[in-house]
């Protein structure tokens, strides 16, 4: 019988690819939108893909966290990174694409809501999915123990 730790949690395995496949579809979605325009919108949009993919990241190195656990790591990161540019260290790395595109240059207050709401979207879709699994597990375990209540004699 399946503890309820099991039945509450997706493998982990299962999960962690998941997470990396779809991590890999958010990193192509998000550098599309960043090289398609520079917008207030594509930036808003961009940001929110960028907090989704480091929730994503959180999820493949720990994926036997809960949604809201993994949530609150990503949604620190990435307002840790934020604040990071005030420091302007990012800013005299951005000559490189790679820190440019994972540090940021400077400091927009907006792209702290665009976190929030990335990593409230992709957490969101996160717990439907575990409800899901759980409610799978529940009913085959139902009907196994129905089953094997059928089976013993009486």
């Amino acid at each position: 019988m399946r503890s309820d730790a099991d039945i509450q949690r997706r493998p982990a395995r299962r999960r962690r690819l998941g997470a990396g496949a779809a991590g890999l579809l958010v990193m192509i979605v998000g550098l599309l939108v960043h090289a398609i325009d520079s917008g207030p919108v594509t930036n808003f949009t961009a940001d929110a893909l960028y907090a989704v993919l480091l929730y994503l990241a959180v999820t493949v190195a720990a994926p036997r966290l809960l949604p809201v656990q993994v949530g609150i790591i990503a949604g620190g990161l990435c307002v840790a990174i934020e604040l990071f540019q005030l420091t302007g260290i990012p800013a005299t790395l951005s000559d490189s694409v790679v820190f440019r595109l994972t540090l940021g240059t400077s400091f927009a207050a907006i792209d702290l809501v665009a976190y929030v709401v990335g990593v409230a979207a992709v957490a969101c879709c996160d717990a439907v999915a575990n409800y899901a699994h759980s409610r799978r597990i529940s009913a085959v375990a139902a009907i196994a123990a129905s089953a094997t209540a059928r089976q013993q004699p009486e």
